[in-house]
């Protein structure tokens, strides 16, 4: 996600097997990239250092999602203390933007990354998605962030990152949650999103 003028773009990392590929997500949806498994519940866990009210956002964002698509994001507990996504799968923690990532998400405009890890690297089939909040980007998470237009949203930019973990690509509709630029504080998907989603994993 890229400020600018107020704006912010949302980027997203790929890591084909091994070798790690630096890729900015477009589009709207590719029906060739999905989740692989034979449940719909993807378990994620949070940095036990992410302040409360994070956790809250991203609890939030998960079950936005959940509540309007078959996918479904489960919070796992306890938490944990890793930021090192590739010793420990499926997390959410805010820190520096990762070295290997920096081509996709430059540190100085992204507010959130996103890298994803497929099964090989001949395999369409995801195994990982792990996110980074900037942690030298201002967000907040209060109830009444969106309300004061106090900045931006925690549970907005969790909302979009959360539709890259369901594979979703950015949106050329501005109304949508998977719109490049960051859309204020739209903390819910729109019909444009949920169609996306639907069509990733409804019926399979």
């Amino acid at each position: 996600m890229r400020l600018k003028h107020r704006k912010a773009v949302w980027l997203a990392v790929a890591s084909l097997g091994a070798a790690l590929a630096i890729v900015e997500v477009a589009g709207a949806t590719d029906n060739d990239t999905a989740w692989h498994r034979h449940s719909d519940a993807w378990g994620y866990r949070l940095n036990s250092d992410l302040p409360g009210d994070w956790k809250d956002a991203v609890q939030e964002a998960g079950r936005a999602w959940s509540s309007r698509t078959k996918l479904d994001f489960v919070r796992n507990t306890p938490d944990t203390d890793s930021r090192d996504p590739s010793t420990t799968s499926h997390i959410w923690w805010r820190g520096s933007i990762p070295s290997g990532w920096q081509d996709g998400c430059p540190p100085d405009v992204t507010l959130a990354c996103t890298r994803w890890v497929f099964e090989s690297t001949t395999s369409s089939h995801l195994k990982d998605a792990d996110t980074v909040f900037n942690r030298d980007k201002s967000m907040g998470a209060s109830s009444t962030n969106c309300l004061l237009d106090l900045g931006v949203d925690v549970q907005a930019v969790a909302l979009h990152e959360f539709g890259h973990w369901g594979v979703l690509a950015h949106s050329s509709d501005d109304e949508a949650a998977m719109y490049r630029y960051y859309n204020d504080c739209q903390r819910t998907p729109a019909d444009h999103d949920v169609d996306s989603m639907r069509a990733q994993y409804e019926g399979h």
